[in-house]
Parts: structure tokens; C-alpha cells; sequence
């Protein structure tokens, strides 16, 4: 199922799986309420919030940050 936003190059998007699929111009939003996952993408930087495994990604282009209860890195 898709929705179209008149005057606007939005959509959003539910899928056979219930995920929301958001688009605002050069950005995306994706929200699972399955597992939790909230995935933000916005011009050249991601942050991938997941509640389902704690995981918390942020990537802002020039560095990444990763916490997984593992890794943390630049």
C-alpha cells in the first residue's frame, strides 16, 4: 500500500510486512514495528536504531559509530 502526498514528492509506503517506508526528498525513513527497527537515512548519513538486539548504528559520512555491546569505532 502506498500513499502519494499532493504538491509533494513524499510517499509512504506500508509493506506485506507491516514495515512503514517513508520518503521525503532525499531522505528516508523505515519503521518496523515487527522488530523495533527504526532506519533513518538523510542525505549521506544513516542512524539504525534496533530495540530488537540493542544495536545502535550512526554513520554521519565522515565517521561510523557502532554500539553493539562490541564495537565502537570512528
Amino acid at each position: 500500500m502506498v500513499y502519494e502526498f499532493p504538491q509533494s514528492d513524499r510517499t509512504l509506503e506500508i509493506d506485506s510486512k507491516g514495515t512503514w517506508h517513508i520518503s521525503p526528498g532525499n531522505g528516508q525513513v523505515e519503521i518496523d514495528s515487527g522488530n523495533g527497527q527504526i532506519i533513518i537515512h538523510h542525505g549521506n548519513g544513516q542512524v539504525v536504531v534496533n530495540a530488537g538486539n540493542g544495536q545502535v548504528v550512526v554513520n554521519s559520512g565522515r565517521g561510523q559509530l557502532v554500539v553493539d555491546g562490541r564495537v565502537i569505532s570512528r
